[in-house]
Order: structure tokens, then sequence, then C-alpha cells
């Protein structure tokens, strides 16, 4: 049974290593052959007061969103490093890297609403308006898990973008995303909402997103960060990622919902961060394969790798090679899906584990309340 554990972990870890826009109707013939009038057919109301442009709403936003430009330094290897190996990482050149994207003006004495990812490496940010006026920008606040930012620009009395209600908003809605795609500065594509509540990854940051809009209104890099405004002229999501399954297939657009964005930028201008929930927990995945090949009581659930000495997990009790099976009675199948709703929960939660543990060679079913602390400063 040890060396079964043994070759458990060793799987497990390796698979965690290795694991971003008719026809015409027929008269119908009664008795007699007398023909009957086809009636025409209904059509929504939606169809039929469609806009003809989308003019005076992109008239109505453009003023308020900005284009962001970011620069940043960063080490790069240089030759001798790759002779010698990583002997002096300190005296790597520094090289000025550049990056940017969009954004827009959430509070009229300057307050600007863009992505997390946009100002993230950023050492200095200059905030472009719509009248040309090149702007310093200063981070207010960032907060990776919900990928938004904060970026104060000394300015005032300036537009504001009137903020929707993501709750309302339905596939087949009409969609249209303002932004910098490609430093095309104010570009304005048009489409649909395509689905709601997309759960997306983009392993290169290593982000998670559990709940995006989908459209097909077309969304390039430098999009980041600008919003998505509804036939009303209101910002119902702020465009934040492309999935493009190839070269020759076009992108698929995600927004996050502005209703999820509300309250995360009342506590970045509040205090500078959003305060997240933590338990202090490695996990992994297990699925139905290795549960199969190592005979483990659930089918699918988590692995407890490793937990923080003192961290509220340890303190429940918790123990490595631990197997939780749900989580407040949710079904415990997806580690980053589990490690948002608990990162996302209000500190000081009490959260219920239904668990397994391996005790003389049998595994037993417990239960574990664990109480979430907030997570520490990385």
């Amino acid at each position: 049974m040890q060396q079964r554990t043994t070759g458990l972990i060793a799987v497990l870890i390796s698979a965690l290593v290795f694991g971003f826009i008719g026809g015409v109707l027929g008269a119908r013939w009664a008795a007699g052959n007398q023909p009957i009038a086809a009636a025409a057919p209904s059509r929504p109301a939606a169809l039929v007061h469609a806009p003809d442009s989308f003019s005076a709403v992109a008239a109505a936003i453009t003023p308020t969103v900005v284009n962001i430009d970011t620069v940043y330094y960063e080490r790069r290897a240089s030759p001798f490093e790759s002779l010698f190996g990583q002997a002096f990482p300190d005296e790597s050149p520094l090289y000025q890297a550049a990056g940017g994207g969009s954004g827009f003006i959430v509070r009229q004495d300057g307050l600007v609403l863009t992505n997390q990812h946009v100002i993230e490496k950023a050492q200095q940010i200059v905030v472009t308006l719509a009248d040309g006026r090149k702007l310093e920008g200063r981070v207010v606040g960032g907060d990776r898990i919900s990928d938004l930012a904060v970026v104060k620009i000394e300015a005032s009395r300036l537009p504001v973008a009137p903020l929707g209600d993501s709750s309302a908003v339905r596939p087949g809605d009409w969609a249209i995303a303002i932004g910098n795609p490609f430093g095309f500065d104010h570009t304005v594509t048009a489409g649909v909402i395509s689905a709601l509540g997309r759960p997306i990854q983009v392993p290169r940051e290593n982000r998670r997103y559990p709940n995006l809009i989908q459209t097909d209104a077309s969304i390039n890099q430098g999009n980041s960060g600008g919003p998505l405004v509804n036939t009303a002229g209101e910002v119902i999501g702020i465009n934040t990622a492309i999935v493009a399954p190839g070269p020759t297939a076009t992108p698929i657009g995600f927004a996050i919902p502005i209703d999820d964005a509300k309250q995360v930028v009342k506590e970045l201008v509040a205090k500078g961060k959003v305060s997240r929930s933590w338990i202090g927990i490695g996990l992994i995945n297990v699925t139905p394969q290795l549960s199969q090949a190592y005979s483990l009581p659930v089918r699918q659930g988590l692995l407890v790798r490793d937990t923080v000495p003192d961290g509220p997990a340890s303190q429940a009790g918790l123990q490595r090679l631990d197997i939780i099976e749900s989580l407040g009675g949710k079904p415990a199948t997806d580690r980053g899906q589990v490690l948002f709703d608990i990162n996302t929960a209000r500190v000081g939660s009490v959260l219920k584990l239904k668990v397994w543990r391996l005790q003389d060679e049998r595994w037993h079913p417990l239960s574990v309340t664990v109480t979430t602390a907030e997570m520490p400063e990385s």
C-alpha cells in the first residue's frame, strides 16, 4: 500500500507539472379547393427594431474609452549565461519592453477600469484620451483573480461610461466592442452575444476565468480592458480574452460581466486590493483513469498535495493525501474552480468538505469544516 501511495503521488505530481471575434409560401387548399391565405410568419420584436447603425452608440461611448501604453523592464539571458549557466543572474542585462491595452473612464476625476494583465508588469503607464491628451497613469489597485485593475490619471470633468446590467444580457443580443486592437485606437466592432457563463483557462498566464460573456464582436490584442456595450450604450462587460484555435480560425472573444466587476472596483478604490479568502492548501485533480488505476474511493475529486503549516486547512485537520469529494455540497471535480470558489468566498466563511482518508489500508469518509482566512500578501 505504501508503494501504491508513493506511485500515486509521483503520477499526479508529474501530471501537474507537464500539464489567450426565402422561400415563398405556397397556398394551402381546403375542401372544395378553395385557397386559404398563408399567415405571415411572426417576427420577434428585436428583429423588427434592429438598428441600422451603431454610430450613435459609438459616438456616445468613444469619448470614455482610453488607450493604455505600458513600459516595463525585464532581464534576458546574456550570451555568457548560455555558455556558463546562471552563474550571474543578477548581472543579466535589463531590456525595455512595451505592452498595452484599453480601458474606460468610470469616474469624472480620472478613474479608469482595465484588465489587471494590462498593467501587471508596468513600471510606466501612459493613458491616451479620445481627445488626444496623454497623461501619466498610476495604479490604484489590481486583482489578479478577477483580472481587473483601476488606474488613476490627473484630470477632471471627464466623460464617464454608464455601467449596465450584465444579468439582463441574453445570447443573441447585439454587442459593440471599442478599444485599441493592434494599436488602432478607438476601433469599433459589432456582433452578438454568443453565450454566457463560459469558463476558460489561459495556461500561459496561469489564469482561470469561470464566468465570461462570449461574443463574436471582433476582439483582438489591444482590446483587453476596453468596454463591451449594448445598444443602449451601457457597458455590459470588460473585453478580456480571445480563443483562436488556429491561424486560419476566427478568434472568439470573451468579456468579464460588468456585474462581476462592480464590487471589485469598489474595493480596489477603497483599499487598493480585494480581500480574498484562503485556506492554505495545494490540490491535484483526480481523474477517473487515476481512480481506477489506484482503486481510489471516488471517480473524481481533489487530492491534497500539501497544506501550509498553521494554515486554515491544516488547523482544521486536513492532511496530505486526503481526497476531497465535495465542498459545500458541490462535487469537487475541478481544481481551478474549487480554488476560485474558495478565493472568492467572504473571509471567515465556513466551508464544509466531504473527505476520504486512507487509514489502515482502507479509505474512510470524513466531514471536515474549514474557516477561511484572508489570503496573505504574496
